[in-house]
């Protein structure tokens, strides 16, 4: 019997609300304060750089530099052109600067893809006069020479690597 009771007056609680449907309004006056500091926009384009870790290998005789160019970037990078200067002096004065410039083809890179360069030093052409001029020659890497592809950052594109000059 004590059962029968608590049904029916639950039952008489619960009857005034049949039939009517809550709806929930929300309340729009107040503005949603958001901190600037706490979300940050998200960029989407690629960003080409040339990797530290240049290294110089010698096979048969030549010297030969591998470089890498990675896509740090959030979105594919399109084919782009690598230029490499070289850089050394051939004596004591300015005017025996000499520079040599070469472009490579970079194919295009999906986001964290990197594509590894071989590139020849060219020790019949850099000579200097012992004592006199460079002991090293100045290897500058740049990805994206032509600044064609839009980047996250557009100032980490180059790498520098010194080689030590042959002597004959």
């Amino acid at each position: 019997m004590r059962h029968l009771c608590l049904i029916i007056f639950a039952f008489l609680l619960a009857y005034p609300l049949m039939g009517q449907q809550f709806k929930y309004q929300p309340n729009y006056k107040k503005p949603i304060k958001v901190n600037p500091k706490l979300i940050k926009p998200i960029i989407l384009k690629s960003d080409l750089t040339v990797v530290d870790n240049i290294r110089l290998v010698t096979q048969n005789g030549r010297r030969y530099l591998y470089a890498e160019v990675k896509n740090i970037g959030n979105i594919n990078a399109n084919r782009s052109r690598l230029q490499l200067k070289i850089r050394w002096r051939v004596d004591y004065e300015q005017f025996t600067n000499v520079e040599r410039t070469r472009n490579y083809t970079i194919p295009a890179l999906r986001p964290g893809q990197q594509h590894t360069l071989c590139v020849s030093v060219p020790d019949h052409e850099i000579r200097t006069n012992e004592g006199f001029g460079s002991n090293h020659a100045a290897f500058y890497f740049r990805a994206d020479a032509p600044n064609q592809i839009a980047e996250i950052k557009e100032n980490n594109n180059t790498k520098t690597k010194h080689v030590p000059v042959l002597r004959p």
